[in-house]
């Protein structure tokens, strides 16, 4: 959560922090998980029903 008082600093604070992630080093959660390359696609999905299949 920030406390920054307005947009210019919290972008401000935001760049800086984000400029500490080494882009080299991290890795995707869809990397580190180990599912298929690529994510299925909406025509994959079946009927296009929005509900949670348990």
């Amino acid at each position: 959560m920030s406390a920054a008082g307005d947009a210019g600093t919290y972008y401000a604070r935001y760049d800086t922090a984000y400029g500490a992630v080494d882009g080299t080093a991290t890795v995707t959660a869809r990397k580190a998980l180990g599912p298929a390359a690529t994510p299925p696609s909406a025509e994959d999905s079946g009927s296009g029903d929005s509900a949670a299949q348990v």
